[in-house]
């Protein structure tokens, strides 16, 4: 399935220099077939990966724990301890960089990232295997929060329309984000905070943006305060000062 992605991409003429992936999709075909396609692949191996490393066979945890952690050089900028190590994978020269006490997000502290490219530096390495975390978030929140594969429908169009408007919804929510990075809501808090809005209007057709409170009272809101957000990072765009949309 990587491949049959990839490939399509490559032949539109789509300018791609890295793919990243994590370690679901590390697997030789795939590798080689990136390769084949002049890509450059960042990916991270599973810890019993097996690698030759100075003329011996073994796994790329044998070869991050053949130098002791007290040698890992520190990247501030990382959070995290990196060395590398030149290996064969699959028959082809790869970049190995082991980090180590790794605080970003992602899930374990110690990981084990290759790359195709050798002439990337340690801290290069990382950062760019690190740029597909948020990809990881969305689909993350999208699935639990905002009913990605809740859609029961069969149709394509029906379940293309789905998806579309499940991203919408992930992008509106974070245009509407504070501009401040303090507080920072997390998808849930901010999905919490936009479902009390409703919309009512009155016997003349005039429309008013409130919040539901939790004493069950209607509370206004400024709909300009709402947009600003979305002016603010989208400069030029023409939102609407009242709510005289459908």
């Amino acid at each position: 399935m990587a491949r049959a992605l990839v490939w399509p991409v490559v032949r539109a003429g789509v300018r791609v220099r890295f793919v990243v992936f994590d370690n679901w999709y590390a697997a030789r075909e795939n590798l080689r077939c990136f390769t084949r396609l002049g890509l450059v692949w960042v990916t991270r191996l599973k810890h019993n990966t097996q690698v030759l490393f100075q003329g011996r066979k073994g796994s790329v945890q044998q070869v991050g724990a053949s130098v002791t952690k007290a040698n890992y050089p520190y990247y501030p900028q990382l959070g995290a301890r990196a060395r590398s190590f030149g290996v064969e994978l699959f028959g082809q020269p790869v970049k190995l960089t082991v980090v180590k006490n790794d605080s970003h997000p992602e899930r374990d502290r110690t990981k084990y990232l290759a790359t195709s490219e050798l002439s990337l530096s340690n801290a290069e390495h990382v950062r760019w295997y690190r740029r597909r975390w948020p990809i990881e978030c969305f689909f993350r929140d999208a699935k639990q929060l905002l009913g990605l594969g809740r859609s029961q429908a069969r149709q394509p169009q029906a379940v293309l329309t789905h998806m579309v408007l499940v991203g919408m919804a992930y992008v509106t929510r974070q245009l509407l984000k504070p501009l401040s990075s303090k507080p920072h809501l997390s998808v849930s808090q901010s999905k919490k905070a936009l479902l009390p809005l409703r919309r009512l209007v009155n016997s003349k057709g005039a429309a008013t943006l409130v919040r539901l409170t939790a004493q069950g009272q209607f509370e206004e809101v400024e709909v300009a305060q709402l947009w600003e957000p979305i002016r603010t990072r989208l400069s030029g765009l023409k939102l609407p000062e009242h709510l005289g949309f459908p």
